[in-house]
């Protein structure tokens, strides 16, 4: 997909392309993560436990996405870029350390790489929204985009993950 198609995707007021977009990645992480459980290739113990309710709500869907949007996209790119670094490594950067401080307290395996892989296609996206909605909107127009689409992802995650999780427990 060309990079006018994604800015197309992803700045379209009422935000409703977000949405979808989100939702999508969302399911993505689901069903990748699904099936590296059913294979035995997921390893790390990232499980989160999601009996604490609203406070992980709160900081998956409102904390997280405010402070990760400033610091591995705003930060990390405009330090890049002000290294003369072009685009397309300033976003891959961003998206490399977005993925490897989700796994930081993990044992170093290979299957801690395949689990980062997920998260670094988000960290890609999420690079490329603050950077085009930058350019287009602003410092403020690139923050709030990308934590927007951060914070919709997550709370999409969130809700089908506690889904499951119910579904689980009925069985």
């Amino acid at each position: 997909m060309q990079i006018k198609n994604i800015s197309k995707l992803l700045i379209a007021p009422p935000y409703k392309n977000t949405i979808k977009l989100a939702t999508i990645l969302a399911v993505v992480m689901v069903v990748f993560n699904t099936t590296l459980d059913v294979l035995g290739l997921q390893s790390s113990g990232r499980e989160v436990d999601l009996s604490v309710g609203w406070s992980v709500l709160i900081l998956a869907v409102i904390i997280a996405p405010i402070i990760e949007t400033f610091i591995y996209q705003l930060l990390v790119i405009t330090i890049a870029k002000s290294w003369k670094l072009s685009d397309k490594i300033s976003v891959s950067i961003s998206a490399l350390v977005f993925s490897y401080v989700h796994f930081i307290n993990t044992k170093i395996s290979i299957y801690m790489f395949i689990e980062m892989l997920p998260f670094a296609g988000f960290g890609y996206v999420l690079g490329w929204v603050y950077l085009i909605n930058k350019q287009r909107a602003g410092i403020r127009g690139g923050f709030v985009s990308t934590a927007l689409l951060h914070a919709l992802y997550n709370g999409i995650l969130f809700t089908i993950a506690s889904g499951l999780l119910w579904l689980a427990e009925m069985i």
